[in-house]
C-alpha cells in the first residue's frame, strides 16, 4: 500500500509523521522553519535512525521521495 505515494518506504515516511502524535507535533514546529527536503531528511533520520515502523531497515531511506514528505510536512 502507497496511497499514492512514490513508494512503500515514501509512505512509511509520512504515515508515520502523520500518525504519532510527539512526531506530527515535532514536525509541525520543523514546518514553521521552510524546510528543505534534505532538512526534513536529516529530521527523520534523527527521530528513527533505523528507519520507520514498516521499513526492513535504514537503508530504505535510500528510497524516500524527501521532496514528498518535505510537502506533508509542510502542508
Amino acid at each position: 500500500m502507497t496511497s499514492g505515494h512514490k513508494n512503500h518506504a515514501t509512505w512509511s515516511v509520512v504515515q508515520w509523521l502523520a500518525s504519532d502524535e510527539s512526531q506530527y507535533l515535532a514536525a509541525r514546529e520543523l514546518a514553521k522553519t521552510r524546510p528543505t527536503a534534505r532538512q526534513v531528511a536529516d529530521f527523520v533520520f534523527e527521530l528513527m535512525p533505523r528507519g520507520t515502523p514498516g521499513m526492513d531497515g535504514p537503508e530504505d531511506y535510500l528510497t524516500v521521495d524527501w521532496e514528498t514528505v518535505r510537502a506533508a510536512v509542510c502542508e
